[in-house]
C-alpha cells in the first residue's frame, strides 16, 4: 500500500461492497470465519467457533461501517473488545504503544529505554498480505 493509510485502503474495499449481511445467519458467519479459517484477523490467534469467535467491523459501525462482507472479519473476543469503535490505525497505536504512568516513563527514560522507538504493530492480516 503505497501513499495511503491502511484505513484508506480498507475504506476503498468496503465502499465497493454494499451488501447488508445478517450477522445471525449461520451461512454468513461461516463465510466470515472462512476468510481466515478461524484465525483472528488482528492477533493471529486460532479461535473456537462458539467460544471466542466474534465478527468485527473493520470500519466501525459508529464511523459509518456497514454489515458488508468486505467490512466484516473474524476476530477473537479480546481483540474485538480492545478495538471497540477504533479505526485500524487507532487500534494499531493502542497495540504498539504500551501504557506507562509518568513515573514509569521517567524511570524507563533514565535507564535509556526509548519507548517512542517501538516499531509499529503489524496485524496478522498484514503479515499474511491480506485485506478484508
Amino acid at each position: 500500500m503505497t501513499g495511503q493509510t491502511v484505513d484508506a485502503a480498507l475504506a476503498n474495499v468496503v465502499e465497493r461492497d454494499d451488501h447488508n449481511l445478517d450477522l445471525n445467519s449461520g451461512r454468513n458467519r461461516q463465510r466470515i470465519w472462512d476468510k481466515t479459517g478461524g484465525i483472528c484477523w488482528y492477533c493471529g490467534k486460532r479461535m473456537q467457533p462458539f467460544v471466542d469467535f466474534v465478527i468485527d467491523h473493520v470500519v466501525p459501525k459508529a464511523n459509518g461501517g456497514r454489515n458488508s462482507y468486505g467490512n466484516l472479519v473474524p476476530c477473537c473476543d479480546p481483540c474485538n473488545r480492545r478495538k471497540g469503535a477504533k479505526s485500524v490505525e487507532e487500534f494499531r497505536i493502542l497495540m504498539t504503544r504500551p501504557s506507562f504512568t509518568p513515573v514509569q516513563r521517567q524511570f524507563l527514560s533514565s535507564i535509556g529505554v526509548d519507548i517512542d522507538a517501538v516499531p509499529a504493530y503489524r496485524f496478522w492480516f498484514e503479515r499474511k498480505g491480506g485485506k478484508p
